[in-house]
């Protein structure tokens, strides 16, 4: 499950959530600290971890 990270507008909280892709489009995010809505997505890296081969 990927996990996103958002910025709350309002108390400028960055929190974490894991959500599946289809949750994520119809989900209503709320800050963890202070309740608001008014989050924005915040860019993240993408790390692939795969196994060495020999």
């Amino acid at each position: 499950m990927p996990q996103y990270e958002f910025e709350c507008r309002k108390c400028k909280k960055v929190f974490t959530l894991l959500l599946r892709i289809s949750e994520r489009a119809t989900a209503k995010i709320q800050c963890s600290g202070c309740g608001s809505e008014d989050v924005e997505a915040v860019m993240q890296t993408f790390v692939a971890r795969t196994a060495r081969k020999s």
